[in-house]
């Protein structure tokens, strides 16, 4: 707001919430008084194809556009009262103000909070609920699906050393896997939904709970190059691992490779976790 009580700017945050039904033009009215006035909404890079028709239209069915206005690819939209319609993504915005920043220079605190607020919003832009295609909801996609669920089940079978043979499912919203243990460490296996979605590495992962900094640090050393690995969010001292699948092949040689990952798994972490718990 102004020093005369004006507002010259207004912002709507958006992730993935739905448009309220005041929306845009509850906030057009608020602006009307105001010459020059800017009604900004941000969103996620992928939604402004699809979010601003619907903001435009529901402009345009109570303001009346200006002469000339652009409502193309551009994502503006000026009003004849001398409002401004504009959308632009959090990448547009926070790209443009880290380069600001780096050109600007000695300003490094303020450019890594910059760069923590940039990937926070590219994970919650991935995860977001996109429309749909009919190449992702086809009969092929559901039976790959359950087949990969049944790898899943077939794999706690096929344990060896170091791995305890006592498992258990935990399934949710966020996974369909198994829960055990290697050399006394806590372990889920199997199809890990976030993971998957946002790195696409594989469908199936590995959860490994270390339980001290140094643990975790010794299991990537022990296990890196030959697996790619991640350190886990929710716990500090777990390392996540996809589990790449063969392609290609049958499914009984695709179980035995990951059969063969998890020995594999299991020998290089022996000497880090064997004597630990």
């Amino acid at each position: 707001m102004a020093e005369d009580g004006s507002v010259p700017l207004l912002v709507e945050s958006k992730f993935w919430a739905g448009l309220t039904t005041n929306q845009p033009n509850g906030y057009l009215r608020e602006l009307a008084d105001t010459s020059g006035s800017v009604l900004l909404f941000l969103v996620p890079h992928p939604r402004r194809e699809y979010l601003w028709p619907k903001i435009r239209d529901r402009a345009t069915s109570s303001f009346i556009p200006a002469n000339g206005s652009s409502e193309d690819r551009s994502f503006v939209l000026k009003l004849s009262n001398e409002t401004t319609l504009l959308l632009r993504s959090w990448k547009e915005v926070l790209d443009a103000l880290a380069s600001a920043l780096q050109a600007e220079g000695g300003m490094r605190e303020l450019l890594e909070d910059v760069r923590q607020v940039q990937s926070l919003c590219e994970r919650y832009s991935s995860e977001g609920f996109h429309p749909l295609r009919g190449d992702e909801i086809g009969q092929d996609v559901g039976k790959r699906v359950r087949q990969l669920t049944q790898i899943v089940q077939d794999l706690r079978a096929r344990l060896d050393e170091g791995w305890d043979s006592d498992t258990r499912m935990a399934t949710s919203r966020n996974r369909y896997a198994f829960v055990t243990s290697l050399y006394g460490f806590d372990v889920t296996l199997g199809l890990l939904y976030v993971w998957w979605a946002r790195e696409g590495r594989s469908p199936l992962w590995m959860r490994l709970d270390t339980q001290t900094p140094e643990q975790q640090s010794g299991a990537r050393r022990a296990l890196e190059p030959e697996f790619q690995v991640r350190s886990g969010e929710a716990r500090p001292t777990s390392i996540l691992i996809p589990l790449p699948l063969e392609l290609g092949v049958e499914r009984d040689e695709v179980l035995d490779d990951l059969a063969d990952q998890l020995s594999r798994i299991a020998e290089r972490l022996k000497p880090v976790l064997g004597n630990a718990s």
